[in-house]
């Protein structure tokens, strides 16, 4: 199913560290614009269940991601304007963002947060009970930690870069970043 040439979509990829507000804006954003939010983390949940209820082992958790990739580029060649986020590591996924440029309008909205690392740190203790696993969570940071340099700058990629701090609030604000998106709106041709 393939986009015709007189309309492209808009893509907005919302990336950053995790902790760094992803999530919670790029929710904003699609209500702001009434378009679809599609989450990573989302569709690797649902992977996760499906294997946990009986799904074969073939699909793994890692193919969440590919999964993602590919949710994103069938609704975008059907024409669909759409917000997606999710750690994305610079060096690993500018390829997977060409191929999406090839049937949307991409924009990547970048967060920024001086105390990402804690916040994602307390979000893992609180959501996934990991205050009583301490090597578990250690594990999970260091992981995190090692991979600091992907996920901190923006992708480097030919798409237009809205950066966003998010320590408090939004700067540049929610209605900055929603105009800046609303002039960019999916177009007739290209």
């Amino acid at each position: 199913m393939d986009c015709t040439s007189e309309w492209t979509p808009l893509l907005v990829l919302v990336s950053g560290a995790p902790g760094s507000g992803k999530t919670t804006l790029a929710r904003l954003i699609a209500q702001e614009l009434d378009i679809l939010h599609l989450n990573r983390d989302d569709v690797l949940h649902g992977v996760q269940y499906s294997i946990q209820h009986g799904a074969p082992s073939t699909l793994k958790s890692y193919r969440g991601v590919t999964l993602w990739w590919g949710a994103m580029e069938h609704l975008l060649a059907g024409g669909v304007t759409m917000v997606a986020d999710g750690t994305m590591y610079r060096g690993e996924f500018e390829g997977d963002i060409r191929r999406l440029a090839n049937f949307a309008n991409v924009i990547n909205v970048h967060c920024r947060c001086s105390n990402w690392l804690e916040r994602y740190r307390s979000r893992q203790m609180e959501n996934y009970g990991l205050a009583s696993d301490s090597q578990r969570l250690g594990a999970m940071m260091a992981k995190i930690e090692r991979t600091t340099h992907q996920i901190v700058e923006p992708l480097q990629s030919e798409a237009t870069v809205i950066e966003v701090h998010t320590d408090d609030g939004y700067q540049p604000t929610l209605d900055l970043i929603v105009g800046q998106l609303r002039q960019t709106s999916p177009s007739a041709g290209r």
